[in-house]
Formats: structure tokens, sequence, C-alpha cells
């Protein structure tokens, strides 16, 4: 019997077997509507690191590069705005606002993937920068009323700046990958199977968010897609759907996040319905963007337009990765994630 020293008391209150010592660890932070635990195991991150966790060199370098991009990109938006001559354009304000949301998204999967020592947030970090840099070469390529003269004079050294950016990320994404260990070692141990199994979740919880960001972004884009009403009779229906896609979506999100570390098995089945019939209504308007068989005028297929096809084929492929990684977790239910990792309790 190996006695356990109470905290408070400083003395020895209790005796357990070595078994049950071995399970024995501090009491975590548990959410008062539910019985979820939300701590570093099942929701690594910036609020939840691994105690004693610090980012090695490769990582604070791609934390450093990512936040002074952030504020780069930040201060030149700032600049874009302040043109009295753009004040009143809604097409600045959705640029924008567009902009900045990719940048935050991204500067946020940069600090979680590196605190939460979690690859998967990585690729999506380094996936949300690519569409950044694919949306200021759009801008670049075509002309935009919106951003006016600023823009113009501007446009060069932000394409160039950005793409130096990209390709350090890029450089960097290895070396930061191959300094994660400590979070996983002070989670799982030494087991190789629970390390199997938590790899696997740490991918869907990466993709969930990922597929949560894309939606948004999506919204976003149709927002400034459908800005001018005179052209679209049925725009205000088109963005009343899709930012109630959004709230769903957002629901779905966090039942999957619960239904994965709980091991719910018969809920993932509504993951899985609404992961299914998103993608599909995506890939319809897709297909009526670019045939014009919608109420979208062929005319209507300009550059902007492209940008709606490029990130609505690019959320597909995200969905179906995100489908898939869940079923890698679902099918390992029962293993001893759940009791082993996540609750740390003794059945």
């Amino acid at each position: 019997m190996l006695p356990v020293r109470n905290d408070d008391t400083n003395d020895l209150t209790q005796a357990l077997t070595p078994d049950q010592a071995q399970l024995q660890v501090p009491r975590r932070r548990r959410c008062r509507c539910c019985s979820c635990v939300c701590d570093e195991a099942s929701c690594p991150g910036v609020c939840h690191a691994a105690h004693g966790f610090s980012p090695k060199t490769p990582g604070k370098g791609f934390l450093a590069l990512a936040t002074l991009e952030g504020l780069f990109e930040v201060a030149f938006c700032v600049y874009v705005l302040m043109d009295s001559e753009l004040n009143d354009n809604v097409y600045t304000w959705f640029n924008c606002g567009l902009a900045l949301w990719v940048t935050f998204a991204f500067v946020y999967f940069a600090w979680d993937a590196v605190w939460a020592e979690n690859a998967a947030q990585v690729f999506s970090a380094i996936a949300m920068s690519v569409f950044g840099t694919v949306y200021i070469a759009f801008k670049f390529v075509y002309p935009d009323e919106g951003l006016g003269e600023t823009w113009e004079q501007s446009k060069l050294v932000v394409l160039l700046a950005k793409c130096v950016f990209q390709a350090m990320y890029i450089g960097l994404a290895y070396p930061v990958v191959q300094s994660f260990g400590f979070s996983a070692w002070k989670v799982i141990g030494g087991d190789s199977k629970l390390n199997e199994m938590y790899t696997n979740f740490l991918w869907a919880w990466a993709l969930l968010r990922l597929d949560l960001v894309l939606a948004a972004t999506l919204v976003l884009m149709y927002g400034f897609f459908f800005s001018d009403r005179s052209r679209f009779q049925e725009a205000d229906n088109e963005i009343l759907l899709n930012s109630a896609a959004l709230v769903v979506t957002l629901a779905v999100a966090i039942f999957a996040w619960l239904a994965l570390t709980q091991e719910w098995r018969s809920c993932l089945y509504l993951f899985y319905f609404w992961s299914l019939a998103q993608p599909t209504y995506i890939g319809y308007k897709m297909y009526c963007i670019f045939s014009g068989a919608c109420f979208i005028p062929q005319a209507a297929l300009d550059a902007g337009t492209t940008q709606f096809l490029v990130l609505g084929g690019f959320a597909i492929v995200m969905k179906v990765a995100c489908i898939v990684s869940v079923a890698r977790c679902h099918g390992r239910f029962g293993e001893g994630l759940k009791s082993r990792v996540f609750l740390k309790s003794a059945s």
C-alpha cells in the first residue's frame, strides 16, 4: 500500500494500492453543464498547455513570424481604411474584414499549434496562411474598386512580404513538428497504442476547428459577393441561410468534440449527417455559380466568384478529411483513451 499526502493538510490521510496510485492525478476543472473534462488532454492549446511546457526555438521562431505578419496585415488594413475616399465603399470593408478574419484565424492556429504541440494544427495554420496568400494574389492580379489607389501603390510590396512569410512558415514546419513531444509525454507517457489514438484525436480536433473557420470564411465571402443587392434578388435569403448553417456547424463541432472525448458512439451519427449535408450544399452552389444555373447571372463569373470556387473546393476537401479523422477516432472507442487519458480515473 502506498500512502498519499493530502495537499491541504500535509498529512497522510489515505492509502492506495500501487495500481490506484498510478491512476491518481490532480483534480481537473470540469464544465458545470456536463461531465466533460476541459484540460491539456481533451482541449490542448494556449489556454490548456501542459504543465511546465515551454516552446523550443523552432516554435518560438514560428510564433514570432506569425505574430509579426499579423501585426503587419492589421496595420495595412487600418491604413487602407483610413483613406477618406474609401470610407463609404462597402467593398473596402468586406475586403479588409475578410483579410483580417483570415489573419486572425492563422495567428490563432499558429499559437495553438505550438502550445498544444499539435502537428495537425500546424497544418491548419499553414493552410490558412496559404489561403491568405492566394487571396492577396487574386487582388494583385484582378483590380478591385474597393481598395483604391492605396492598394495599387502598395500591392507589390504586400504580395512580396506575404510570399516571404509563407516560404518561412513552410520551411519552419518540419523543425517545429520535430520539436514536439513534451506535451504528449505528459499526457500519454510511453504507451505507443495510446499515443496513436491520441494523435488521431488531435487531428480530428484540429480539423473540426479548421472546418468551422472555413465555414465562417464562406459566410464572409457570401456577404462580399452579395453586397450589391441590386444584382441578386435572393441575396438576403442566401446570407441568412449560410449564417444559420454556420451556427449549426459551430454546435455540431462542439457536439463532436464532446462525443469524441466522452466516446458517445451513437451521437457521432449526427455529426456524420451534417458533415455530408454541408459539402453537398456547397458543391451545389459551386455548380450554380460556375454554370449560371442558379439566380446568379453568368456575367457575375469574375475574380470574386473564382475565389469562392477555390475556397468552396478546399472546404469540401477539408470536410472529407474531418469525417475520416473523426471516423478513425470513432473506430477506436473503448480501447482506453477515455478512461486513461481524458478521465484518468479507475473504473
